[in-house]
């Protein structure tokens, strides 16, 4: 039997998770509001990329040793939760979309990174006729693969293992590679799209992954430099994409971006640009997924020469991410 004295450290060992709760989503809601800088990314990448849930099991000490202290502040406690779900797990609810019903010419589009397992044609092409897409930007998709997915009679073209699949007349302007920063591959590919009586610029984006710099760390070492140096990478390629898009315009951005709308990086270079799921999704919207891990990094930014009508993230197709979809309307 636990003596007073017991109890009450037991109780300030609750209290201090509970505290420890609510400065993580404090720390959360000031990522979200505060302007990053690239020196911190040792401090925003791990809060972006680690597994999100880990916030909850700073709840768990306190409901399991004295669950009335959450009770007596359970006004805290509820917001906190709220900051935690809106801004930290991304739980999107569309505003916007739900009060406003824009006319003009409907375009389907879709974005999905098949990450080279191509064994589920099949489902690919399922989201095309049931979603009456007319645009598809694929990632780590060889030609030929895509070729086995794309209809007949549509337009692609594909530089490496990036294409762009569309059922309007397409034109290959030029392409982005990442030979100028010392690596290989293509990381941007822009195109017109003649979509009935008007020219529009797309663009097919596949940015430097973050887990580079994480897999090159050396802990033992207290080595960040692989980190800062990925992080500079990442964040030259987004700025040589937006610097290159300037003043192209009607404008849609689709691809894999490997980061989420919270990114000092996506902040800094695409935040001026509608995001579909942004606008019209709900709920959280994950498109990569591993065992402990989910995150929405697939992305389809517009400007302000279209609407969002409703976005969507598909069913799976046997990759470890999801296809993000779109339906816009060109004003």
């Amino acid at each position: 039997m636990m003596n007073s004295d017991d109890n009450s450290r037991l109780n300030s060992i609750a209290k201090t998770f509970l505290y420890a709760f609510y400065f993580s989503t404090l720390l959360v809601l000031l990522c979200n509001i505060m302007p990053w800088f690239q020196t911190w990314s040792l401090i925003e990448l791990p809060l972006l990329f680690v597994p999100r849930w880990w916030m909850i099991f700073l709840l768990l000490p306190v409901a399991i040793i004295n669950v009335s202290i959450i009770a007596k502040q359970k006004k805290c406690v509820l917001i906190s939760i709220v900051v935690f779900i809106l801004f930290y797990l991304n739980f999107n609810i569309p505003m916007n979309s739900l009060f406003s019903k824009p006319e003009g010419q409907a375009v389907s589009v879709m974005s999905i990174n098949l990450g080279g397992r191509i064994e589920h044609h099949a489902l690919v092409k399922k989201h095309i006729i049931n979603e009456q897409l007319a645009l598809i930007a694929f990632q780590e998709t060889p030609k030929k693969e895509a070729q086995k997915i794309v209809p007949s009679g549509w337009d692609l073209h594909c530089v490496g293992q990036m294409c762009l699949a569309s059922a309007y007349k397409l034109e290959f302007i030029n392409s982005r590679s990442r030979r100028m920063l010392g690596g290989w591959g293509q990381f941007g590919l822009l195109y017109q799209v003649q979509v009935n009586e008007q020219k529009v610029y797309v663009m097919n984006l596949h940015l430097e992954t973050p887990r580079k710099g994480f897999e090159d760390f050396q802990l033992s070492k207290l080595n960040f430099n692989a980190i800062f140096n990925n992080t500079e990478q990442r964040y030259l390629e987004a700025n040589l994409i937006a610097s290159w898009l300037k003043n192209k315009s009607p404008l849609i951005i689709l691809g894999d971006f490997n980061m989420p709308v919270e990114s000092s990086i996506y902040r800094d270079n695409f935040s001026d640009y509608q995001n579909s799921f942004g606008k019209a999704g709900f709920g959280f919207g994950y498109t990569k997924h591993t065992r402990m891990l989910g995150i929405r990094i697939d992305h389809i930014l517009v400007d302000d020469n279209f609407s969002v009508v409703d976005a969507k993230i598909g069913h799976d197709v046997g990759s470890d991410h999801s296809p993000v979809i779109a339906k816009l309307v060109l004003h």
